[in-house]
């Protein structure tokens, strides 16, 4: 059976970085996982890359060597294990646009730790922005239960926990994807709130609409395994994923959370 070709763009930061981004598509036709040496056929030139984070590196000596550079055209195809790259001189099949936002930061080399850092900055900065003096923002002092923020409207003591998920999406990704949490620190609650955001790689920036989404609903309908729950998400509003209906616009995540406090009243005194 012949393999498919996968046609792309070279992008500034592959070059300068001497990676290759893997497409999404192509990936599941490669026999290997992370971390390990694939074989490259170029023109009939074979080598071996270190393949890890959906991309190969240590290439800036191929690049130089073969004279790919940024704007090139490559066809991508596995074939009995290796992996054959074409020179093309058609026209690439991504838009301008997006290999300009492809000139990005490369989150990948990013921590985990660094990445949620950033998120839930971001999103303290919307509430506090958007909620004009009307809500304050307390993190906990010792990181338990899954709760990054304490939210309370000023002279209401009745409180909203969110807990903040972020994932980093590149041009190879759609607006699908998996939010993880641990179900030993996971305990639901009616003033529990899951917020999940998709950034940007380029710019850093959230996509419009975020995941708003009760801990009590999260408690019903997501899937555990193995110690972990899962949310296969979209953040696509013409998706039909079950998730869709807790997508809100991130300029409106005040107006949910002040929602949420006033219905806080029927559950204090």
């Amino acid at each position: 059976m012949t393999k498919k070709l996968y046609k792309r763009k070279i992008i500034y930061c592959e070059t300068d970085k001497g990676i290759l981004y893997i497409p999404k598509e192509l990936k599941s036709e490669l026999p290997f996982s992370e971390e390990q040496k694939i074989e490259v056929n170029f023109e009939g030139n074979i080598d071996s890359f270190n393949y890890n984070f959906n991309r190969l590196v240590g290439l800036k000596s191929f690049y130089q060597n073969t004279g790919i550079s940024n704007g090139d055209l490559l066809s991508l195809k596995v074939l009995n294990e290796t992996l054959h790259i074409f020179r093309e001189e058609e026209e690439a099949l991504l838009t301008e646009e997006l290999l300009e936002e492809a000139n990005c930061v490369e989150s990948v080399s990013l921590s985990n730790t660094v990445k949620g850092n950033i998120a839930e900055d971001r999103i303290k900065e919307y509430i506090l922005f958007h909620g004009q003096e009307l809500l304050n923002v307390y993190k906990p002092v010792i990181d338990r239960n899954g709760v990054d923020f304490i939210v309370m409207q000023n002279g209401f003591y009745h409180p909203i926990y969110l807990q903040i998920k972020s994932r980093y999406y590149s041009i190879f990704q759609n607006l699908d994807t998996e939010i993880y949490l641990s179900e030993k620190t996971f305990t639901s609650n009616v003033n529990f709130y899951i917020v999940c955001v998709y950034f940007n790689e380029k710019s850093l920036e959230m996509l419009e609409d975020i995941l708003f989404i009760p801990s009590e609903i999260v408690e019903k309908k997501a899937a555990k395994k193995e110690g972990k729950i899962k949310l296969s998400v979209s953040f696509s509003k013409d998706s039909k994923n079950e998730w869709n209906k807790y997508l809100v616009n991130k300029s409106q995540l005040v107006d949910k959370i002040l929602e949420e406090i006033s219905l806080m009243s029927k559950y204090y005194r």
